[in-house]
């Protein structure tokens, strides 16, 4: 059963082309959408709508490759890494420091996975504590 769906074409600045079209597959309106990305001058990003939801984006990459694009969000970008994530509140971590260490170490602190970073915090803080020193 053949499906609908508006393809809509955009340069830097604006809407260039908006098309309706027919298609059985997801394989099949990505073709479409390419097609009409590379056959349209000045283009720059092609959104495919299938109903009210945005199906699909493509983009050129740097060497000029249609790509599909990182971000689904319609037109506007979308957010940034971590946006919307809990706030670390008073004690934001503004400083960072740097550790050269050999093969072992590191291996061991990948090994740790997300959690590294606060796993050498608390080695510290313990560290200091054993030591009876404040100010590191």
């Amino acid at each position: 059963m053949e499906k609908k769906a508006r393809i809509i074409v955009y340069d830097d600045v604006g809407i260039l082309d908006e098309s309706d079209t027919l298609f059985e597959d997801k394989e099949q309106l990505a073709g479409i959408a390419k097609q009409n990305l590379s056959q349209t001058p000045d283009a720059e990003m092609v959104e495919v709508w299938a109903g009210s939801k945005l199906a699909m984006k493509f983009e050129y990459n740097r060497k000029h490759k249609i790509v599909p694009s990182k971000n689904l969000h319609p037109r506007w970008g979308g957010r940034r890494d971590r946006a919307g994530a809990p706030s670390k509140g008073a004690e934001a971590l503004v400083n960072r420091v740097v550790l050269h260490v050999n093969d072992e170490t590191f291996d061991f602190c990948e090994s740790l996975g997300r959690n590294k970073a606060e796993w050498i915090r608390q080695a510290i803080r313990e560290k200091r504590e054993r030591e009876g020193n404040s100010k590191g």
